[in-house]
């Protein structure tokens, strides 16, 4: 008597554990055995264009071909009137990439277990199979039961003779962006080695939290990407070994990528010692928890300086607006002692972008004058504390107090340079 075919009725439904681009994936346990799946319910409605349906399709012949413990197994696939239904492994512990924000990168020793678990699944994609991912990212890394990794969402994989695989082939512009081999980007081809550069990128971004390539925009990564290992800022202190492999992964030129000859070469990789590659999915995975260090970009110095220098604009046109023009801006500023004969007076002198130059009593918040600015203006600077602005028939001494000098000759002569042009 033939097996009744399987169906929604089979199944105890339960929460939306992920959205997919068609649907769905619920959590939902077999009413005969009590195991719990994971199940794509793919809206038909959703599949009326071509492309889509070859995207769905595409990825049941893939994962009908492959049988490997760090890669999602399919268990079965039915249909009703209204879904495609695609029953999957239940991933308790979710995606990767939670755990990498959540402990704002991981721990050395989990990084090179779970990255050795990459390999070995894709080294099985590559070699036994005949398969390029095209869209491998934290997010399409799962964690199950025991946090070991399970490669997933082949929608956008290709399949290819094994033999032919290292050479570049034309497709569709499939992907992610920041994790995008540049052949992809620029020629819209790839190769399994198209996958050893979205590695590096992985692995990158599982030390130390963030991809690394990012732009503003779509575009301005690609642009990245395209650049390669030049575009890419590595955090202090990164560790040197495992950047020694990434800047190998993301080679511009497939063929010299680790792993594109031989799999052998990228497991020999230093990076990878003290690994067992036999049986991984048996083995222990090292603690889950965050990086023994915590990483400094030098972008994010030089932002936060940035930053700084802002909030100290907007605090001091703040103080001082009621003697500056609606669009003025202060370009330089600082308190000085103004001399005059025997006098000397505590003043805050104020250079603008109109430009202008005027002095404050810091006290009084009183204007107290402005030097009259034409083309014969000069500055001359004595040493950091004495300078002097001269103009026809009139010449101002000031100490600087915060002895900067030369600061003043510098943005006046620059203001100077700039209307003169």
């Amino acid at each position: 008597m033939a097996e009744p075919k399987p169906s929604p009725d089979d199944y105890e439904w339960g929460n939306i554990v992920g959205e997919g681009a068609f649907g769905d994936v619920v959590k939902a346990v077999e009413k005969r055995t009590g195991r719990t799946f994971a199940v794509k319910k793919m809206l038909k409605s959703h599949l009326q264009k071509e492309q889509n349906k070859k995207f769905v399709m595409n990825e049941r012949n893939v994962l009908s071909k492959c049988n490997h413990p760090n890669i999602v197994k399919l268990y079965s696939a039915f249909r009703d009137d209204q879904f495609f239904y695609y029953v999957l492994n239940f991933a308790d512990n979710g995606e990767a990439l939670k755990y990498i924000r959540n402990n704002q990168g991981l721990h050395l020793d989990l990084v090179k277990f779970w990255t050795a678990e990459v390999v070995i699944a894709l080294e099985y994609l590559h070699t036994e199979v005949g398969v390029i991912h095209r869209d491998l990212k934290p997010e399409n890394l799962l964690v199950d039961s025991n946090f070991h990794l399970l490669l997933t969402d082949f929608g956008t994989s290709k399949i290819v003779p094994i033999d032919e695989g290292a050479k570049p082939r034309k497709g569709s512009f499939v992907g992610t962006p920041e994790y995008m081999a540049p052949e992809l980007v620029k020629e819209t081809e790839s190769c399994f080695a198209s996958d050893l550069w979205s590695l590096g990128c992985t692995l990158y971004q599982m030390i130390c939290a963030r991809p690394p390539f990012r732009g503003v925009t779509e575009y301005l990564t690609m642009k990245k990407v395209m650049e390669g290992i030049s575009a890419i800022s590595f955090p202090e202190p990164f560790p040197p070994v495992a950047r020694d492999l990434i800047e190998k992964l993301l080679h511009l030129d497939p063929m010299q990528r680790p792993g594109s000859k031989s799999y052998a070469d990228l497991k020999k990789h230093p990076f990878f010692d003290g690994i067992n590659w036999e049986n991984l999915h048996s083995q222990d995975v090292p603690p889950i928890k965050g990086p023994d260090v915590k990483f400094v970009w030098q972008e994010d110095i030089i932002k936060e300086e940035q930053e700084r220098q802002e909030r100290e604009r907007t605090e001091l046109r703040e103080k001082w607006k009621s003697f500056l023009y609606p669009p003025e801006n202060i370009v330089v500023s600082g308190h000085v002692i103004k001399k005059r004969k025997m006098s000397k007076k505590r003043r805050f002198l104020i250079l603008t972008d109109t430009p202008r130059l005027f002095y404050v009593d810091p006290k009084k918040m009183e204007l107290k004058g402005e030097i009259l600015w034409d083309k014969t203006l000069k500055v001359a600077v004595k040493n950091d504390v004495v300078w002097t602005v001269s103009i026809p028939k009139r010449v101002y001494d000031f100490e600087d107090i915060s002895k900067e000098a030369s600061r003043w000759k510098e943005g006046i002569e620059k203001l100077q340079k700039s209307k003169n042009e």
